[in-house]
């Protein structure tokens, strides 16, 4: 899979029974862009957050790969796999998936980061059917002394993003709780 920084993998390790899923980074003509950037910071952001409901990428070594993480497969599917084929879900089943959003979000922001990216195809259901939080391409630090995206950098995703983000505002814990909520009026009223 082509994702918006890096290709997609699943694999196994030599040896290894489980399917780990690889994300790569093929430096492309001179310089490093924006895209590596993000790429990079996905480790960056990430690696200070322990929560079992948060999907860290790690650094993998592999020479002639050029940059390399690797992650936990989770193979049951997306919160967006589960409404394309119920549609609208019940109340019962929103509020459980927002719950569980809300409790990974506490831990990234506890961890002094901005996902930025709230939706549906970002929230993986693991074997348990607990809800997992991937993909911090455009997180954001909140610590961060500049308080303001590299040019370049999307606000977030369209019709997900809080309003103040299309003016130029800064992320922040609120504009992800804003996309929460609309992820949980999509899920409990299409």
């Amino acid at each position: 899979w082509r994702g918006g920084t890096s290709d997609i993998y699943v694999s196994r390790r030599d040896g290894g029974e489980k399917p780990v899923v690889l994300k790569t980074f093929e430096r492309r003509g001179s310089g490093f862009d924006e895209n590596y950037w993000r790429f990079i910071n996905e480790e960056k952001f990430t690696r200070g957050i322990n929560h079992p409901g948060v999907i860290v990428p790690e650094k993998a070594r592999s020479s002639g790969y050029g940059h390399m993480f690797e992650q936990g497969f989770i193979q049951r599917g997306s919160v967006g796999d589960l409404l394309e084929s119920k549609g609208v879900l019940s109340m019962d089943v929103s509020a459980g998936i927002i719950k569980q959003v809300l409790d990974n979000l506490r831990a990234v922001h506890s961890s002094g980061i901005i996902h930025n990216d709230i939706k549906p195809d970002n929230l993986l259901f693991d074997e348990n059917g607990r809800v997992s939080l991937i993909d911090f391409g455009i997180a954001y630090s909140a610590t961060d002394s500049e308080r303001s995206l590299k040019p370049g950098v999307p606000a977030g995703s369209p019709g997900f993003m809080a309003p103040e983000l299309k003016t130029g505002a800064a992320p922040s814990v609120q504009s992800d709780l804003y996309s929460v909520g609309v992820l949980f009026a999509l899920m409990s009223g299409g």
